[in-house]
């Protein structure tokens, strides 16, 4: 009955209603909820855009049903305006709602198959994975809630084993296209790639048979500093 009544004509009145911040804050967010459900089910186009509109909203309990909205409507492009609002959010809550959505909307998951690789990220330029890091490592320092900080931490590690996962790719590259042993062995040591990017951070990464330390800085998307 819900979805029957949001349809068509009565659709803008509810609209207007969501936007509407004199409105009580519970009657908002069960909109909000309404609202992206008939989304799903009509694909109405007057729909997303409302919702996209409300992400920074003033109410803490509007961005949080907000950022669930739009990871489960499962559009890739809204990675962009939660990305935006994760760097400004303040509200742990919703910091992890958002966190959840960009899970699900860039379809971040570990293939533990014959070849162990991280799949995720996509939708991210490698200026915005540089912003999401940051993000990502501010959050990590200063948050009080563990589940958070888990979260965080495993985005971390993932963005890290990607890294990871890219330079060994290029080392194997370098091998099969003929380069020389001390060739390949003097790249181990200096940039393996470029992109502009902000300040990231250093990660390291483990495995049982060795230890690499990760500097990602201004000049270098990442370099590794591996033994041997």
């Amino acid at each position: 009955m819900e979805l029957l009544f949001a349809k068509g004509e009565a659709l803008p009145v509810v609209l207007a209603r969501l936007a509407d911040t004199a409105q009580p804050v519970r009657r908002r967010v069960d909109l909000a909820d309404l609202v992206w459900k008939l989304y799903v089910r009509e694909s109405d186009p007057r729909i997303l855009p409302a919702l996209v509109a409300l992400v920074g909203d003033l109410g803490p309990a509007v961005r949080r049903v907000v950022a669930r909205a739009l990871g489960n409507i499962g559009k890739e492009d809204l990675v962009h305006p939660l990305l935006d609002q994760l760097e400004r959010e303040t509200e742990e809550e919703v910091q992890l709602e958002i966190l959840k959505a960009l899970e699900l909307l860039d379809e971040w998951q570990v293939s533990t198959n014959w070849n162990f690789k991280i799949y995720g990220g996509d939708a991210f330029s490698p200026h915005e994975r540089g912003r999401f890091v940051a993000a990502l490592q501010k959050i990590h320092r200063s948050t009080q809630t563990d589940s958070l900080r888990v979260t965080a931490e495993e985005f971390l590690e993932k963005i890290a084993g990607q890294i990871s996962g890219e330079a060994d790719e290029l080392v194997v590259r370098a091998v099969s296209t003929g380069r020389s042993r001390s060739t390949s062995k003097r790249s181990r040591s200096s940039p393996i790639a470029r992109m502009s990017t902000p300040a990231w951070g250093s990660f390291t990464t483990s495995t049982a048979s060795e230890k690499r330390d990760w500097q990602l800085s201004p000049r270098t998307a990442w370099r590794c500093t591996c033994p041997g």
